[in-house]
């Protein structure tokens, strides 16, 4: 059987208090450039994601549908107007997608406000500096990490601001892992895949109900959030 030991990543927050966390989560947030992607941009600003991290956070939400029988929400949060996340975001029936601002944690304030969360039921995804404003109140903190210097990633381990370091790059499947691990982590992993495998009544349904969720996006203007 899978265990988490098997991951390779690096546990800051021990196992059991982990699973702890885990059992509070109720939403999602994710930094977009260095988690979905390498970090790397085009002269038009564009930067991608990959379908396997996709997957991952469709199974994971899937998981938590099979526990609560509600959809969970997720959001991007990101600097700059991207294509690729808003097609990602809009595909797969995201809560909320944040362009524009330079202080990520006055985006994930308003996402938390408009879904009725607390910042303690919140997960988010990041990787670099831009992202620390997000990570004091908020559940479980999932680092990942990167070739190259690892000055930053000890000042976030110093300060216990990660949960977990991935042991995949952004834009090698980082988000599949920490997708897996959740699945792993709770226990549903096998249950996930052999639903989705025979695209059971169950998959189905939870499919419609994911259908009904209306993507916002916002666009930081002058001090306030607008729709985009």
């Amino acid at each position: 059987m899978l265990k988490h030991e098997h991951f390779g990543g690096r546990f800051i927050t021990m196992p059991d208090a982990f699973k702890l966390k885990l059992g509070n989560l109720k939403a999602i947030v994710a930094d977009w450039d260095g988690v979905f992607n390498n970090g790397c941009k085009s002269a038009d600003m564009g930067s991608g994601f990959s379908e396997p991290d996709s997957l991952g956070l469709n199974m994971f939400r899937f998981a938590y549908w099979l526990e609560t029988q509600t959809i969970l929400p997720i959001a991007i949060i990101t600097g700059e107007p991207n294509e690729s996340a808003k097609m990602l975001a809009k595909r797969e029936k995201f809560n909320g997608l944040y362009f524009g601002t330079k202080d990520k944690k006055s985006a994930l304030n308003h996402f938390t406000e408009a879904n009725q969360l607390h910042l303690a039921n919140t997960a988010v995804f990041f990787d670099d500096i831009i992202d620390v404003s997000m990570l004091k109140d908020t559940g479980l903190r999932f680092m990942v990490n990167r070739p190259g210097p690892k000055a930053f990633e000890e000042y976030i381990v110093k300060n216990h601001l990660a949960d977990y370091i991935t042991s995949t790059f952004g834009g090698q499947n980082a988000v599949r892992e920490i997708a897996e691990l959740l699945l792993v982590m709770n226990g549903s992993l096998d249950r996930v895949i052999e639903e989705r495998t025979r695209f059971s009544d169950a998959f189905k349904t939870y499919m419609e109900a994911r259908e009904g969720v209306k993507l916002n996006t916002y666009k930081w203007d002058k001090d306030h959030f607008a729709n985009y």
